[in-house]
């Protein structure tokens, strides 16, 4: 009968103890609810910020560029909001025209960088041999690039060759430099 008080005993500790992670295992399901949640609002947040930097660009393009002529030597902010690439997914984008593209990007883990003239692009993506006028990987990337000067068919390419999604911080400028002359891959053509 001495070991009943133990027995007793170690039943109550035991009990405590499971009581115990049966809490603790709440706290953290409830913990990963609220994360999950603020993360959906977060996704939902980038969404509205994405489309909105859309119609920005969209009603700039139309009612600045397109429409009139800037001055030279005149510098416009493109693109300085934050977006995510999703795992094995891609982002384009078409440089100005008539602009020296003025273009620093950074992210939060390493992704690959091209510039394509529009020919090489669908080559590209249809698994084609290709050439780039740029191609770099890493977590930051620069580039001033002026074949755009005379003829704007130029595409940044980003791809995330990565399992996890990529935040990106770009800092995309540019400087409107028009040429009296052919640039790039329009000049290109016209020595083939």
């Amino acid at each position: 009968m001495r070991t009943a008080p133990f027995t007793l005993l170690l039943v109550g500790l035991l009990f405590a103890a499971t009581a115990s992670s049966a809490y603790f295992a709440l706290e953290l399901r409830q913990e990963a609810q609220r994360v999950a949640s603020a993360n959906l609002y977060l996704q939902a947040q980038v969404t509205m910020v994405d489309r909105a930097q859309n119609r920005l660009l969209h009603n700039y393009s139309e009612g600045e560029i397109l429409s009139g002529t800037p001055p030279a030597n005149r510098t416009i902010a493109v693109w300085t909001i934050l977006q995510t690439i999703p795992p094995k997914k891609h982002l384009a984008w078409e440089m100005l025209d008539t602009f020296v593209n003025h273009i620093r990007i950074e992210s939060n883990i390493s992704l690959d960088y091209y510039v394509f003239d529009l020919e090489n692009f669908l080559r590209f993506m249809n698994g084609s041999s290709y050439v780039s006028s740029v191609h770099s990987n890493g977590t930051t990337f620069t580039l001033d690039e002026y074949l755009t000067e005379g003829c704007g068919i130029y595409l940044l390419y980003i791809q995330n060759p990565a399992d996890r999604p990529a935040l990106i911080a770009p800092t995309v400028t540019a400087t409107f430099a028009p040429t009296p002359f052919l640039t790039g891959a329009c000049n290109y053509k016209l020595i083939k």
